[in-house]
């Protein structure tokens, strides 16, 4: 009977160290998992920290020629747009593609795609050919990684090529209206304006042709004129003889050349002062010559006696001795009597 309580001791012993021992070994399991778990968490959330988020946002849109100028046909102009990655991560191979252009716009150049660093801003420039005048609507879509997000609109209107130059007012130094005398110089400026609505190429003011006796002395270079812009082209003539000039004047444009007037100009010999001291001075010739003319006249028509008084004496002789005394004496100095009257 003490045998078998003893064995039964004995075995609850065994069996409460083997229960302890498993408990132990239990506990370190779940432990260990812990750990585990809780490091496999922070590792995933520390992958996905360093991964991260990109996010593109459209900044501004960059129009050349800017909004309000118009886009003529024929020249080309860009679009830009400009973007900002505000996000945590890169964004690779972001891109901006016009799929679809419209009728009367044709694409020069188009962008290439780019990696946007996190914080930085990229601008995406798009060159067109205004082909046609009308009003269009250009759609660009913006792609990350080559998957869609996002499109953008934006109107456009394409004004016809029209050149359309015309003097505003002509000027003149010496001032209209003034004598204009052999040897002057004359400076002419005509004010010329672009009422189109493209600029105006290689714009010249000349004369047709030059008469004999003018000289061109100097003329501005051809020019460009802006649309609603006012320009000045002045020509400069010598004129080398007196006389009566009509000068035809044209204006070039591109080529082509409209035809402007004809400039009337009368050049004189004398100016309006040399004119009265001219006459002056005939008169003075006339008056002298009449007045020798005159003397001549009474110094021809007068007789000889006239012309020629004898001579009075300055001495004589006394009437009573005949000694040679002074015409104007009363008494003789010799004999002393006196002479008679």
């Amino acid at each position: 009977m003490i045998g078998e309580r003893r064995r039964w001791r004995i075995n609850m012993r065994m069996k409460g160290k083997v229960l302890l021992v498993l408990i132990c070994a239990l506990a370190v399991a779940l432990l260990y998992s812990a750990n585990a778990l809780q490091s496999s968490s922070e590792n995933s959330n520390s992958g996905a920290r360093s991964q991260g988020i990109s996010m593109v946002k459209l900044v501004e849109i960059i129009q050349s020629p800017p909004v309000g100028k118009l886009i003529i046909s024929g020249d080309e102009f860009t679009i830009t747009y400009v973007v900002e990655n505000v996000g945590t991560a890169a964004a690779p191979d972001f891109a901006f593609k016009i799929p679809d252009l419209p009728q009367g716009v044709r694409m020069v150049k188009e962008p290439r795609p780019q990696t946007i660093p996190p914080g930085e801003r990229a601008e995406f420039t798009f060159v067109f050919q205004a082909v046609a005048e009308g009003e269009y609507e250009l759609t660009a879509q913006a792609f990350d990684k080559g998957d869609f997000i996002s499109r953008v609109s934006l109107p456009i209107v394409i004004a016809p090529r029209i050149i359309d130059v015309k003097p505003v007012k002509m000027t003149a130094s010496p001032d209209w209206g003034k004598h204009i005398h052999l040897g002057d110089h004359v400076r002419y400026t005509v004010s010329l304006r672009n009422f189109g609505t493209a600029p105006a190429q290689s714009v010249e003011f000349k004369p047709a042709t030059i008469p004999d006796g003018v000289k061109l002395v100097d003329k501005s270079p051809p020019g460009e004129i802006k649309p609603n812009e006012v320009k000045d082209f002045t020509l400069k003539f010598l004129y080398e003889k007196a006389g009566t000039y009509e000068i035809p004047l044209v204006i070039v444009v591109n080529g082509e050349t409209i035809e402007y007037g004809t400039l009337s100009v009368n050049v004189s010999y004398f100016d309006s002062i040399t004119w009265p001291l001219l006459v002056a001075l005939a008169a003075i010739v006339i008056i002298v010559a009449l007045a020798l003319y005159r003397r001549k006249r009474r110094v021809a028509a007068a007789p000889p006696s006239a012309m020629a008084p004898p001579a009075e004496p300055t001495s004589r002789f006394c009437i009573h001795c005949g000694v040679p005394i002074k015409a104007s004496a009363k008494f003789c100095g010799k004999c002393g009597k006196p002479q008679q009257e």
